[in-house]
């Protein structure tokens, strides 16, 4: 998949229980289980994504954040969010 098609694979749900960055996080693991995002793939930059969803850019940095304490990404100064290896 296009991680800069990424925002259109991610839905917020307002009324959800869930915080938005954990409902990110979720689908975003989702997809990287899913192999719909590969390993090695880099996400979209923080303030990208924001701006596609309308967020604010701490909203997108607790959820890769989040991913990244869970094992599933990797935060590389300077170059960005990877998709950790398999």
């Amino acid at each position: 998949m296009d991680s800069l098609r990424l925002h259109e694979r991610l839905t917020i749900a307002a009324t959800a229980s869930e915080s938005v960055y954990h409902q990110i996080a979720n689908q975003i693991a989702g997809l990287i289980a899913s192999k719909e995002i590969a390993s090695g793939d880099r996400l979209p930059a923080i303030r990208t994504l924001a701006t596609q969803l309308g967020l604010h850019r701490d909203t997108i940095a607790l959820a890769y954040e989040h991913l990244a304490s869970e094992g599933w990404v990797e935060a590389r100064v300077g170059a960005g969010t990877f998709v950790s290896p398999s």
